[in-house]
């Protein structure tokens, strides 16, 4: 993703919409595994195959869609093993797409609608305005102010800046929903503001 991110520079990144910027990064992602012959696969709006849909307890048109899914291609018939991603525009001025990057992002992780068979997964933050840093503020203020009611602990405050070619890398950690199993979210946030207009 931090390769393909690149290519997509000269596009209005600030205005597209959320599902036209992740085609983007999957078709460039894509020629990007292609180029370096790394055997991955890269597949949008990829469904969610839960243990109930697969045992017919609940129908299968009820499973979510995460944005990107990225697997090594010898693993394409195997199920557990898959790198799932899901993307969100993210403003450091407005707080409500914050709170769906929490509640329809990082919940669903949590709970099991993505990723539910294994221990990792990723959260795409499209930053259309302000800093990366700043929208991380904004997501890690939601998280305190909701941690109760959303079953957040403290632990699942995005941390670790990693800067990566443009790209901030942050880290989360989560308590599942059922049980005791843990997962780590791997937050990258990609600049996606209007250049400064020229004079």
């Amino acid at each position: 993703i931090a390769q393909a991110f690149p290519r997509l520079a000269g596009l209005p990144l600030s205005t597209m919409l959320e599902e036209n910027i992740t085609q983007n990064i999957a078709v460039y992602a894509e020629d990007v595994c292609l180029s370096r012959d790394n055997q991955l696969c890269v597949v949008l709006e990829s469904p969610e195959i839960r243990a109930d849909i697969l045992c017919g307890k609940t129908a299968a048109k009820s499973a979510k869609r995460k944005d990107l899914r990225i697997h090594h291609v010898s693993m394409a018939a195997n199920r557990g093993h898959y790198l799932a991603w899901e993307a969100k525009r993210l403003s450091s001025t407005e707080q409500p797409l914050c709170r769906k990057y929490v509640t329809q992002g990082i919940l669903r992780f949590i709970n099991g609608d993505y990723s539910g068979s294994v221990d990792r997964g990723g959260m795409i933050g499209y930053v259309v305005d302000g800093t990366p840093g700043e929208a991380v503020e904004v997501i890690n203020g939601v998280i305190e102010s909701e941690a109760g009611r959303l079953g957040l602990g403290p632990r699942g405050r995005l941390a670790g800046q990693l800067p990566t070619g443009g790209i901030s890398r942050y880290d989360s950690r989560h308590y599942r929903c059922y049980g005791f199993d843990e997962i780590r979210l791997c937050h990258l946030m990609l600049p996606c503001q209007a250049p400064c207009p020229t004079r």
